[in-house]
């Protein structure tokens, strides 16, 4: 639950140790199964190569949750978090 951050009005969910396959994965199911716009930003808050989320360097990849997606991702998630975290959506 402790790894991520806001960010702007979004949020970063820290996947670096994660595989280039497994963080493709999540996006497409946080796309398509949750509808939250989402993308690929590498350390350093620059977005991935061309926008696409298929060129990952896995070592340096965070997903950026874009704010017009949060009032849906509190909505699915906050019943679910411990009240000290809710200040990461929040």
């Amino acid at each position: 639950m402790d790894d991520g951050s806001k960010h702007g009005k979004g949020l970063h969910l820290n996947v670096y140790a994660f595989s280039t396959e497994d963080v493709n994965r999540l996006i497409n199911t946080l796309k398509n199964k949750f509808g939250l716009k989402c993308s690929i930003h590498l350390k350093g808050n620059k977005p991935s190569p061309g926008g696409s989320h298929l060129r990952v360097c896995t070592s340096s990849a965070r997903i950026y949750i874009w704010a017009e997606s949060m009032d849906n991702l509190r909505y699915l998630v906050k019943p679910y978090m411990c009240s000290s975290m809710c200040y990461k959506i929040d």
